[in-house]
């Protein structure tokens, strides 16, 4: 996809938000916690890693520094498990895949600011086993800057598999692999337990029913995905929703996101997925009674 047709989208999509923050309406059984996700904070604009700029990210981390409790994920899931959140406007904020420019760039702003984040690293990309973005300027962290902002009250980190395989293309055998080798590495590195997890990708289709289960007997506490929705439900933290922050997100419309007005992209990617599904069964079935006939 070119950047202009992503840039209109995204433009389509502010559009959109802005007629369902007219209809939105909250549920009493869901808790609210928007949960961002970043990736890339650099000066250069590349898709792929959705990098953001640096002065972008400090309006931004101003903005819910002034506007918004941040919290940690692991308060975040305490209070889902609740049932219920007694922090005033709470959000939380993630990055995934582990690219240098955490440390460089985001690490000092989220001090400066005292907001917390929790980072998912892919580890073959942090022992550049893998090459996310074939771009030296999106390499990833390295162990030592990982220790050092593990340090920090302020970070935690995740796993987010070891080669970034999108699950549901995998065995089930590598499925596993996937999960609990990012996570000893981790731990082994870090020396203390490694309990959060995101799927690469993390759409409903990239996310294999057993998930949960493996993630569940690896000591994880949940399954991070990109299913966009800001509000929450225990019966659903194999698959916590978190909302994407784009390289374009103004502070409009990261206002419009933090406050579920893009909650509508969840219901789109919901029926894209079972029309789908719905359709190949469709042509499995013909398939069937073609070959029957």
């Amino acid at each position: 996809m070119s950047d202009s047709i992503r840039r209109l989208k995204n433009r389509l999509k502010q559009k959109v938000a802005y007629f369902w923050s007219l209809l939105r309406v909250k549920s009493r059984a869901r808790v609210e916690i928007p949960i961002l996700c970043y990736h890339s904070i650099n000066d250069k604009s590349n898709f792929a890693a959705d990098s953001l700029s640096p002065d972008m990210f400090e309006l931004h981390l101003d903005y819910l520094s002034n506007h918004y409790n941040v919290i940690s994920l692991h308060q975040a899931l305490n209070f889902i498990k609740l049932g219920y959140c007694d922090v005033t406007k709470p959000a939380v904020v993630t990055f995934d895949d582990g690219y240098v420019d955490n440390y460089e760039v985001a690490f000092p702003l989220l001090k400066k600011y005292q907001v917390p984040a929790t980072i998912f690293v892919v580890t073959g990309f942090v022992n550049r086993d893998v090459i996310l973005i074939d771009d030296p300027s999106f390499g990833p962290l390295s162990w030592e800057q990982i220790s050092e902002m593990d340090k920090n009250e302020l970070i935690t980190f995740g796993a987010h598999t070891d080669t970034h395989k999108i699950l549901s293309k995998i065995s089930d055998t590598e499925v596993a692999d996937e999960i609990i080798r990012s996570k000893i590495e981790l731990q082994a590195r870090l020396e203390h337990k490694v309990d959060l997890f995101a799927y690469p990708n993390g759409q409903r289709a990239d996310i294999p029913n057993f998930a949960g289960h493996i993630l569940e007997e690896n000591g994880f506490l949940c399954g991070c995905s990109t299913l966009w929705r800001s509000s929450h439900k225990y019966d659903e933290r194999w698959r916590v929703n978190r909302i994407m922050v784009s390289g374009d997100d103004t502070l409009e419309v990261l206002s419009s996101k933090v406050s579920g007005f893009f909650d509508y992209i969840y219901y789109l990617h919901n029926f894209k997925y079972f029309l789908r599904k719905n359709l190949k069964s469709f042509d499995k079935f013909n398939a069937s009674n073609l070959y029957e006939s």
